[in-house]
């Protein structure tokens, strides 16, 4: 019982096969099967998952709640964002109702494949059900709207965050931060910025990075060079990016009109 409250997959899915394969042992109940598919799900392991969340099913034991946040996150976490929805269109069609860890799951794996229509639809369907919305969902979808380019509707999506009073973390706080800076709003940036301090969030390099982007871009070059200033003092190591926006402003070769500006998968600010 130990290794399948744990996480140790593999430990309790040997439990479980046995239990199936034993005549004499007592076959395997909801309680039990959820244990497993958590194991597994925790694990990364969605063949096993499926596997087992199949085998309860034929086996007349209704899956719960429970049992679907189980495998639907197994399939999220090894980005399987189709598997996973399919298992959500099962789990409605048993009247079944998703709660916080249903639609976190499959906002998530939606918004890192790139699916941005459909976490915005999977949002929206989670908000008009009542279910709490988690500020790890909210940065899911700001991430998916920079890296898809959608600067403007990152910062709109902002403040329907702040509108519904969901505290920001660091990692909201820098993706409000890039889009300040690629849409070049450096007076909103300092803002944010203060907030950030204000709020007790401690900044860390890609807040840096992204703050003395939007001084360069906003032409306060001395400003963008006193933070980054700032920001080796505060005992944060400059990386590559910091290291050539220095250079270019300290040099005047600074271009504010770069169009080259993008951000990553993991919600990197690259301007090279």
């Amino acid at each position: 019982m130990d290794c399948w409250k744990g996480g140790r997959w593999r430990q309790a899915l040997e439990l479980y096969q046995d239990m199936v394969k034993s005549g004499d042992a007592p076959q395997p109940d909801i309680f039990t099967f959820n244990i497993v598919l958590g194991s597994c799900a925790r694990g990364g392991q969605y063949e096993q998952a499926t596997q087992v969340f199949d085998y309860m099913t034929s086996s007349g034991v209704s899956p719960d709640t429970i049992s679907y946040n189980a495998v639907v996150g197994a399939l999220a976490r090894g980005g399987l964002w189709r598997k996973s929805l399919s298992y959500f269109q099962k789990m409605r069609e048993q009247q079944l109702r998703p709660d916080s860890n249903t639609y976190n799951a499959l906002i998530l794996v939606c918004a890192t494949a790139g699916e941005l229509g459909q976490a915005k639809d999977l949002y929206e369907e989670m908000i008009a059900s009542g279910t709490e919305v988690e500020i790890r969902t909210c940065n899911a979808l700001l991430s998916a709207f920079c890296s898809a380019g959608n600067f403007e509707d990152a910062l709109e999506f902002s403040d329907e965050i702040k509108s519904r009073n969901i505290e920001w973390d660091v990692t909201t706080m820098n993706s409000v931060l890039i889009s300040q800076a690629v849409l070049r709003k450096w007076d909103s940036a300092i803002q944010t910025f203060e907030d950030m301090k204000r709020s007790g969030l401690k900044p860390d390099l890609l807040t840096y990075n992204a703050l003395i982007t939007a001084l360069a871009n906003g032409g306060k070059g001395d400003r963008a060079l006193q933070v980054a200033d700032e920001m080796i003092r505060s005992g944060i190591d400059p990386d590559e990016q910091t290291v050539a926006l220095i250079q270019a402003l300290s040099n005047g070769e600074y271009a504010t009109g770069m169009e080259e500006m993008h951000v990553d998968e993991e919600g990197n600010l690259d301007i090279r």
